[in-house]
C-alpha cells in the first residue's frame, strides 16, 4: 500500500496549515506499520522537520519548484506514477489526472463567504480549484462539524464523503511554570508589564482592526493599561491592519511580533494575562485551542466554528460589535476568579483534542479508500 502525502506547506510558517500537515504527518510516521509513505516537501530543510524514527517505510521527495500550478499539474502527476501510489492526500487544489485514490484536505471555504477579504488572484484560484478539489476527491477531510456543513451545502457533496478530523494543540503548548523563561520571552519581543495576546496570520479575516478599536476605546476610558501583543507572519491585504495601529496614540503598546516560533507561542500563552481571537470565520480556529492547553483565560467570537470548539471553556463575544468584545474583555481581565476559571477549563477541553487520534483517523481513510 503506498500513500503520498503533499507537505509542500511545512515550513513556510503559514500558520493552522502548516500546523495540521506538520502534526498530522508526524503523528502517522509513528503509528504507521506496513504502509510506503512518501511524503512531497518544497526542499530538504523543510522535510527534516518531520522525524521518521529511522523508518524505512518513510520515503521524502523534494519539488524542484515553488509554483503551486507546476507542482498539480507536473509534480504530483508525475510522483503518482513513479512511487505507484494507491492514493495521495492534496491540499485544497486538485491534480490534473486522476490516477489514484484520492484524498483532498479543505479547512474551510471563508473566500466564499467572505471574497473581499482576498486578494483577487487568490480568490480566483479557490473559486476555479477548491471546488474542483471537492469533486475530485473520493474522500474529503475537512476540521470541524461547521466545515463540514458548509462545504456539503455549498458544493451539494454527500455528506458521507466528508470526514471530521479535528486539530489539536501540539505538544510544545502547555503550563509552563519557568519564571525565568517566561520573563526572557518577554524581554525578547519588549514587553513591559501585562498584557492582551491575540494570535493569527495578518489578514481581514482575523478582525484585528474591530479589536484595535476596542483597545483603545478601553485604553481611552482608563478600563485598562495592559500592552496589547499581536503575533502572526503578514499574509495578505494587511497594510491597513499596521496603518491602524501606528496612527492611535498607543502605538507603543501595540506590539507585532510577527511569526513566533512554537516554543516562543508557548510562553507567550503562558504569560498573557487573557487571549483574545476576534476572527470572523474559521474553519477551525487553533489558536483558542493552544492558548487553552497554555491555561490563558479565553475570550474569543462566537461566530462559525469557535463554539464547537471552545465549548463552554471560554468567554464568546459578537466579532462584529466592538462594544461587546470591549465589554467581555474589561469583564475577564478584571475578574480573577473568572480568570482561573476559564484556565481550568480551557487546560480539561484542549486535552479533548489529540494529533494521535486525529493521524489514526487519517490512516484509516486511506485504508479503507485503497481497501474498496
Amino acid at each position: 500500500m503506498n500513500i503520498g502525502i503533499d507537505a509542500h506547506v511545512i515550513g513556510d510558517k503559514s500558520g493552522g496549515n502548516e500546523t495540521y500537515y506538520k502534526n498530522l504527518i508526524q503523528q502517522i510516521c509513528e503509528v504507521v506499520t506496513d504502509e510506503e509513505i512518501y511524503l512531497y516537501f518544497n526542499g530538504q530543510k523543510n522535510s527534516l522537520m518531520i522525524k521518521d524514527n529511522n523508518k524505512s517505510n518513510i520515503n521524502r521527495r523534494n519539488f524542484k519548484t515553488h509554483s503551486a500550478i507546476k507542482r498539480n499539474i507536473s509534480y504530483l502527476p508525475g510522483y503518482v506514477q513513479k512511487d505507484k501510489l494507491d492514493l495521495i492526500h492534496l491540499q485544497y487544489f486538485p491534480i490534473i489526472n486522476k490516477k489514484c485514490s484520492i484524498v483532498g484536505t479543505i479547512h474551510d471555504i471563508s473566500f466564499e463567504h467572505y471574497p473581499g477579504y482576498f486578494t483577487k488572484k487568490s480568490l480566483l484560484l479557490s473559486k476555479v480549484l477548491i471546488p474542483k478539489m471537492a469533486k475530485q476527491a473520493d474522500k474529503i477531510l475537512t476540521v470541524s462539524n461547521f466545515s463540514k456543513e458548509d462545504i456539503a451545502d455549498r458544493y451539494n457533496i454527500n455528506p458521507e464523503k466528508i470526514i471530521v478530523t479535528h486539530l489539536a494543540a501540539s505538544e510544545n503548548f502547555k503550563v509552563i511554570k519557568d519564571h525565568d523563561l517566561l520573563e526572557k520571552v518577554k524581554n525578547k519581543f519588549e514587553i513591559n508589564g501585562d498584557f492582551i495576546l491575540t494570535v493569527g496570520n495578518l489578514q481581514p479575516r482575523k478582525n484585528l482592526s474591530r479589536l484595535f478599536t476596542a483597545y483603545i476605546n478601553m485604553r481611552d476610558k482608563k478600563l485598562i493599561d495592559e500592552k496589547l501583543v499581536v503575533v502572526g507572519k503578514k499574509a495578505w491585504l494587511f497594510s491597513d491592519i499596521f496603518k491602524f495601529a501606528y496612527e492611535s496614540k498607543y502605538r507603543n503598546d501595540i506590539i507585532f511580533t510577527d511569526y513566533v516560533e512554537e516554543k516562543d507561542l508557548a510562553l507567550l500563552y503562558n504569560k498573557a494575562k487573557i487571549f483574545v481571537y476576534p476572527s470572523v470565520f474559521e474553519g477551525f480556529g487553533l489558536p483558542p485551542l493552544e492558548a487553552m492547553s497554555c491555561g490563558a483565560p479565553v475570550i474569543t467570537s462566537n461566530v462559525t466554528s469557535i463554539p464547537e470548539v471552545t465549548g463552554d471553556a471560554a468567554i464568546l463575544f459578537d466579532p462584529w460589535s466592538v462594544e461587546d468584545i470591549e465589554e467581555k474583555i474589561v469583564n475577564t481581565i478584571n475578574n480573577k476568579e473568572l480568570c482561573c476559571k476559564l484556565s481550568e477549563l480551557g487546560i480539561k477541553r484542549a486535552a479533548a483534542f489529540s494529533w494521535r487520534r486525529t493521524a489514526q483517523k487519517t490512516l484509516k481513510v486511506y485504508k479503507e479508500l485503497i481497501g474498496n
